[in-house]
C-alpha cells in the first residue's frame, strides 16, 4: 500500500464517478494555460475528482504556470509549443502524442504515464 500511495504522490486520484471533459486550448486571451478563457470549454484543465480532461493543444505556444503538481487525462499537441516553469509538474494519466511539437521542462516536470508517441 505504501508503494502505491508514492507512486500517485502529486497527481490526483479519480473517482469511478469522474466526468471526461474534452478541453481545447484557443488562447484569445494570453499563452497563459492558467487563463480559464483560454479554454473551449471555458476553464483550466486539471483534473479532480469530478472531472478528468482530454486536452488538446494546437499551433500554439502556451506557458504551463500553474504551481505545484497537477494531472490531465490525455493530452495531444500538435503544431505547438509547451513550457513548463519553475516548480510546475503536469502528470498525463494516460495517452500522450507530441507531433510536431516540443515540451520544454524548465526547473519542471513533465510524466505521461500510458502510451506516448512522437510525430
Amino acid at each position: 500500500m505504501v508503494g502505491a500511495l508514492a507512486a500517485c504522490q502529486g497527481a490526483w486520484s479519480l473517482s469511478a464517478t469522474a466526468s471526461t471533459i474534452s478541453s481545447s486550448y484557443t488562447g484569445p486571451t494570453n499563452s497563459d494555460w492558467n487563463t480559464a478563457a483560454n479554454w473551449t470549454p471555458n476553464g483550466v484543465p486539471l483534473n479532480d475528482l469530478s472531472n478528468a480532461y482530454d486536452v488538446t493543444v494546437s499551433a500554439v505556444n502556451v506557458s504551463y504556470d500553474v504551481g505545484g503538481s497537477n494531472a490531465i487525462d490525455t493530452l495531444s499537441l500538435s503544431s505547438a509549443n509547451l513550457t513548463l516553469n519553475a516548480g510546475d509538474n503536469l502528470t498525463v494519466n494516460n495517452s500522450a502524442t507530441i507531433a510536431q511539437s516540443s515540451v520544454n521542462a524548465n526547473a519542471a516536470t513533465f510524466m505521461a504515464s500510458g502510451v506516448t508517441s512522437f510525430d
